[in-house]
């Protein structure tokens, strides 16, 4: 059997990245199977459910929403802004949406984090202090 590396990425981390045998993701028209050898190409995948299978011949789901793929070099890198592992949509989706409000919160913080930034740094320029004077 042979074997192709595969990376499943989001924005924030690499979900799972290994030597595979076959990698099935959902299009809009319907699925595609990638195999070793296959030539360089890029398209799209729809959100749902995209099976791999190892080299024990052992299969893993993942649930995705919409994303891209790149293959390259015998290399297939699957993006997408979400990849949860499992095989039920409706099972993980507790956790799709957790995963959506933590990069929310995340998001948040960093906007105020930035926010109180500019104003310390605009206090210090006028020489404002912060102390009330007595």
């Amino acid at each position: 059997m042979k074997l192709f590396q595969v990376v499943l990425r989001t924005p924030d981390k690499v979900v799972f990245e290994g030597e595979i045998s076959s990698l099935t993701i959902t299009q809009s028209d319907g699925y595609t199977t990638f195999l070793a050898g296959f030539e360089n190409s890029f398209g799209t995948f729809v959100s749902g459910v995209q099976k791999l299978v190892d080299e024990k011949n052992v299969q893993t789901s993942f649930v995705t929403e919409n994303g891209v793929f790149v293959v390259e070099n015998g290399t297939l890198t699957l993006n997408s802004a979400l990849i949860v592992q499992g095989d039920d949509p409706v099972s993980v989706l507790g956790q799709i949406e957790s995963e959506r409000e933590e990069r929310k919160l995340k998001h948040e913080r960093s906007r105020k984090e930035y926010s109180k930034s500019k104003m310390e740094m605009a206090k210090s320029l006028l020489g404002v202090d912060d102390e009330e004077d007595e």
